[in-house]
């Protein structure tokens, strides 16, 4: 009965020195880095419209800077292409480094036979006019070059499906800093193919071309 009850003595001495650490407490202290401020830089291109001015391609002989480049009326196997390029200046305007990384279109408005169709009603235009506008977007294609390189060449219709890379074969993009290198000089041509056929007559597209932009990656 005395050894039980020294063994019943020394349990409850180790319980009660186990709960003496577990509640046992240590000085603390704290330092505080106060007032950090966290502010997201801007990123913002914009085009030069003063070199050359906007839009790039235009048909009519009263538009400025007209007579520096063969642009006129449109038909199949046409094109513009090298020195006859449009010219557009891009800048870095913002305060973060950018990188140029796509482009894209946009139609606002399609004529044809002297009748404008909004883009956004195009489920209800009528079947020639919607045919008209599938062999135009098809066959006229746009061509992105920089210094002698070719960025983008391809369709109008992929342009306005969705955003398209704008870099050269081997996966360069055009890069934009703050400082010395913030202008890129873009040079675009386009070309009617010369599958384009007999629809594509007297019709006209007023096109926006969006060049887009990223962050430095």
């Amino acid at each position: 009965m005395k050894i039980k009850l020294s063994i019943l003595l020394i349990a409850v001495m180790i319980i009660g020195l186990i709960g003496g650490i577990g509640t046992y407490a240590w000085f603390s202290d704290r330092a505080v880095s106060s007032n950090n401020t966290f502010h997201a830089g801007t990123l913002t291109i914009d085009g030069d419209n003063t070199t050359e001015p906007s839009p790039l391609f235009k048909t009519s002989y009263g538009d400025g800077y007209y007579s520096n480049y063969d642009v006129g009326l449109w038909y199949p196997g046409k094109e513009i292409l090298g020195t006859n390029c449009r010219n557009y200046t891009i800048e870095n305007t913002g305060t973060l480094n950018a990188q140029i990384s796509g482009l894209s279109a946009e139609i606002t408005v399609f004529k044809k036979d002297s009748t404008d169709y909004l883009i956004e009603n195009i489920d209800s235009w009528p079947e020639d006019v919607k045919q008209s506008y599938d062999e135009f977007v098809q066959n006229l294609s746009i061509v992105v070059t920089n210094i002698g390189s070719k960025y983008y060449e391809g369709t109008l219709k992929s342009l306005i499906t969705d955003i398209q890379p704008l870099e050269r074969s081997d996966g360069y993009v055009i890069m934009l800093n703050t400082t010395d290198m913030k202008r890129v000089n873009l040079n675009f041509g386009a070309v009617m193919s010369t599958e384009a056929n007999n629809k594509i007559q007297g019709v006209s597209a007023t096109v926006n071309i969006i060049i887009h932009a990223s962050q430095e990656k």
